[in-house]
């Protein structure tokens, strides 16, 4: 027997109907003579919700990551570039194109 196993609850699964302003994550042990204990552990923010987000440098990281079978090194720090001062693009066209 596996000491660590881990399954998702149908309850979650459902991704229309789930709740993702209330996430939690169920816990359950059971120990070497039998017995089991249980928690519900509320409040778990996965990382890059609104409640646990990404860094800056997180943020690039997964751009590029995301972008490095499309994009250039250089072309992707351009489109950081320009993601990050869009309020100051003159011409949203010069992003379109680079995108």
């Amino acid at each position: 027997m596996s000491k660590i196993s881990m399954y998702i609850n149908p309850d979650m699964s459902d991704e229309e109907n789930f709740d993702y302003n209330h996430e939690y994550a169920l816990v359950n042990v059971t120990i070497k003579n039998g017995s089991e204990y249980s928690c519900k552990v509320e409040n778990v923010a996965r990382k890059g919700s609104k409640d646990n987000p990404l860094s800056r440098q997180e943020r690039i990281d997964k751009f590029i990551d995301c972008t490095g079978g499309y994009f250039d090194l250089p072309r992707a720090t351009s489109a950081i570039e320009m993601l990050e001062n869009l309020e100051n693009i003159r011409n949203i066209k010069e992003l379109l194109e680079l995108l």
